[in-house]
């Protein structure tokens, strides 16, 4: 005996999207890509900014070096001016919620150098050189700021540069 049931009976147990789901968005913004995180239900957006081995999130850009690479030292130049620690940042850091460690007890580290956006955003190159032997990296800021401007407009705004709405 085959039953067959009406298309009535069948939409309310039909699977249906959920308006509250997490979703993710990658949109390309010249060298850069944006990561947006959008979380519906919280009415909430996560944005991050990523480019090779540089990402900004939370109004910190942080230098990915090898993960294996001793970065305590490390120090930066901007616009060619006199090398500065990194360290001197460490309190505004720690308020942006920048990480300082990983679970690597021999490197904790893991190869991130993090500086303040505030301190790069009026300057043209910075040049990060993660230790006394290491390989410097000198980042052309003009396209971090476009990218940034332009993840702005998207809709990234407070928590993307490191406050509360």
């Amino acid at each position: 005996m085959v039953f067959l049931m009406a298309p009535a009976f069948v939409a309310p147990f039909m699977p249906h999207s959920d308006p509250h789901a997490v979703s993710v968005r990658r949109t390309r913004l010249g060298a850069w890509t944006l990561v947006q995180t959008i979380d519906p239900f919280l009415k909430a957006t996560n944005c991050e900014l990523y480019s090779d081995d540089v990402l900004y999130e939370n109004g910190v850009v942080v230098f990915q070096f090898p993960r294996h690479t001793q970065t305590y030292d490390a120090v930066y130049s901007l616009n060619g001016t006199a090398p500065v620690s990194w360290r001197i940042n460490a309190l505004e850091l720690a308020r942006k919620g920048a990480s300082f460690s990983s679970d690597d007890v021999e490197n904790p580290s893991g190869g991130q150098v993090s500086i303040p956006f505030s301190v790069l955003s009026k300057s043209v190159t910075i040049t990060v050189r993660p230790n006394a032997t290491g390989k410097s990296h000198t980042l052309r800021l003009a396209p971090l700021l476009g990218a940034r401007a332009k993840a702005l407009l998207m809709g990234c705004y407070q928590s993307f540069d490191g406050s509360t709405p």
